[in-house]
Formats: C-alpha cells, sequence, structure tokens
C-alpha cells in the first residue's frame, strides 16, 4: 500500500514539475507548431527525408516529447532536458540537450544543435 502511494506521489510530482522546467515551457513555444509540416535533423543528420507532421507536444518531468505523423505512421522522439529554443521564420532550434531518443534508442551525439525542424509548408 505504502509503495503504491510513493508510486502514485512521485507520477504527481513529475506532472506537477513539467510546467516548471525547461521542456515544460519549450512545450508551450511549440504547441502553435502543431500540424505543421517539418524536416527534422537531430545532431546534424537528417532523421527521416520525407516531411513529418508535428502530432503533438508533451512536456513530462524535464524530457521533451514530440510526435510526428508520416506515411500515416506515427514516431515519438524524446529530447531529455533541453535548455532553450530558438524560433525563426523557417525552422525551430533546440540547440542544448543530455541525449536525444527517437524510435526508443539514443541517437549519438554530434557537434551541432541537438534538434532542428525545418518547416516545408
Amino acid at each position: 500500500m505504502i509503495a503504491i502511494a510513493i508510486v502514485i506521489a512521485g507520477l504527481l510530482l513529475m506532472l506537477l514539475a513539467a510546467p516548471l522546467s525547461h521542456a515544460g515551457r519549450i512545450r508551450k513555444s511549440l504547441r502553435p507548431f502543431v500540424g505543421r509540416s517539418v524536416r527534422l535533423e537531430v545532431w546534424g543528420s537528417p532523421i527521416d527525408p520525407s516531411p513529418m507532421t508535428i502530432d503533438s507536444v508533451i512536456a513530462v518531468g524535464a524530457g521533451l516529447h514530440l510526435y510526428f505523423r508520416s506515411n500515416g505512421h506515427r514516431t515519438h522522439m524524446k529530447i531529455a532536458q533541453p535548455k532553450t529554443i530558438a524560433i525563426s521564420g523557417d525552422r525551430i532550434e533546440i540547440p542544448q540537450a543530455k541525449y536525444v531518443q527517437s524510435a526508443g534508442r539514443a541517437l549519438p551525439k554530434r557537434d551541432a544543435p541537438a534538434v532542428v525542424l525545418y518547416f516545408t509548408s
């Protein structure tokens, strides 16, 4: 019984902390772009040559979770501990992250921005 209460308290703490984290603030900045078509680069390498649609953006604790749709498939990307975001006319850049995970695997870190989304429409 105590273990269940501890697990529930931990989950509530993560959900309540998310809006106060960097990830929570970045999620708010990305909300207007849900539904936009983008090309995606992680650590300077393209993830998929075909455009993807931003399906949803969620913050859980210090993690930012992006969901994309492409060719009828949904893809999940986790950006761990993002710090800042830069939004310009044709792109969104998240320059720093502890790591980036796509489809459940960490992508090799390189000397390039963590994630760049280029608008295609």
